[in-house]
C-alpha cells in the first residue's frame, strides 16, 4: 500500500526507532510532499528523537517555535492615564505561554488590566492577542520591555516599547489602584470550570465569574481585571479581590455567596 499516509507514518516511526536516519527521512519527504504529516507534529512524536541528533535529517522534525510581537497605539501617554500595550502571539496549540521582562532596567509597570482573545486555533497553531492595560506613573522616556515569550519549550523575545510620559499641571490624575499584577497569559494562568469561584494567584485573591455573573457589592473589588476571550466573545472574568472580603454575585436572578 505505497499510497497509504498512515502506513507510511508508522514506517518512518520504525524506521527512525531502529536507527535507520536515510530510510525515516525518505518515508518523512513523501508525507509532507503529499500534505499527510506535519513536520511540528512529527518533531513532536518521541519516535522520531533519533532524527533530531543526526545533522541531514534535524530539519524534517522542527521544534515549534512561538513567535510574539508588541505595540502600543500611542507615542505618548499622560501621566495618571491608562494605556494599552498590545501583544500578538502564536504558538502551539495546548502548549502554555509565559511572558516574562527580558530585562530589569526598563520602566516598572503598573498594570491594572489584561484581555486576552484567542482569535485563531488549529491542530499546530493557536493565534492569540494579549492587551496588557498600563497605568502611567511617571513622566519624561519610557522604556518599556522587551518581554521574552515562552512555549512549548521554544522563546521569543518582543521589541522594547518608547513612549513620553506628560505631566499636565493643575491635572487630577486617574486614581491608582492600591497594588498590581504581573503580565499573564490568562487562558495559561486561570481555568473556567465551574463559575463563580475564589481563587488566589499573583498575590491576589480573585473571583472568577461568567460574563452574566456580576458582584453584588463592587467595594470589594481592587479595580484588577483579567478577561478571557474566544474570536471577541467573551468566557470569563476574573477580579481582584480586597484581603478577607466576601464574595456575593448576581447569578440566574439568584445571589449567590462564594467562598474561597
Amino acid at each position: 500500500f505505497p499510497n497509504s499516509s498512515a502506513i507510511r507514518y508508522d514506517r518512518a516511526a520504525l524506521r527512525a526507532r531502529v536507527g535507520d536516519v536515510s530510510g525515516a527521512s525518505e518515508d518523512l519527504r513523501w508525507l509532507y510532499a503529499n500534505e499527510a504529516a506535519n513536520p511540528v507534529q512529527v518533531g513532536e512524536d518521541p519516535d522520531f528523537a533519533s532524527l533530531q541528533a543526526d545533522a541531514s535529517a534535524r530539519l524534517l522534525v522542527p521544534s515549534a517555535q512561538v513567535e510574539a510581537s508588541v505595540t502600543a497605539a500611542s507615542s505618548s501617554v499622560l501621566v495618571g492615564d491608562r494605556f494599552g500595550l498590545d501583544f500578538t502571539i502564536v504558538s502551539r496549540t495546548g502548549a502554555p505561554v509565559l511572558v516574562r521582562p527580558a530585562s530589569e532596567d526598563g520602566t516598572a509597570l503598573k498594570v491594572v488590566r489584561i484581555v486576552e482573545d484567542v482569535t485563531d486555533v488549529g491542530p499546530v497553531w493557536t493565534k492569540r492577542t494579549l492587551r496588557v492595560e498600563v497605568l502611567a506613573t511617571e513622566s519624561g522616556r519610557l522604556i518599556l520591555g522587551p518581554w521574552l515569550v515562552e512555549s512549548a519549550r521554544t522563546t521569543a523575545l518582543t521589541e522594547r516599547v518608547l513612549l513620553d510620559g506628560v505631566s499636565i499641571d493643575g491635572r487630577t490624575p486617574v486614581s491608582s489602584p492600591s497594588s498590581a499584577m504581573q503580565i499573564v497569559v490568562p487562558s495559561s494562568a486561570l481555568e473556567g470550570g465551574d463559575l463563580p469561584k475564589v481563587v488566589s494567584m499573583l498575590g491576589h485573591r480573585w473571583a472568577v465569574v461568567t460574563p452574566e455573573q456580576r458582584p453584588v457589592d463592587s467595594e470589594v473589588m481592587t479595580g484588577i481585571r483579567i478577561d478571557y476571550r474566544e474570536r471577541g466573545q467573551p468566557v470569563w472574568s476574573a477580579l481582584a479581590l480586597k484581603p478577607e472580603a466576601d464574595l456575593d454575585v448576581y447569578s440566574d436572578g439568584q445571589i449567590l455567596r462564594v467562598r474561597d
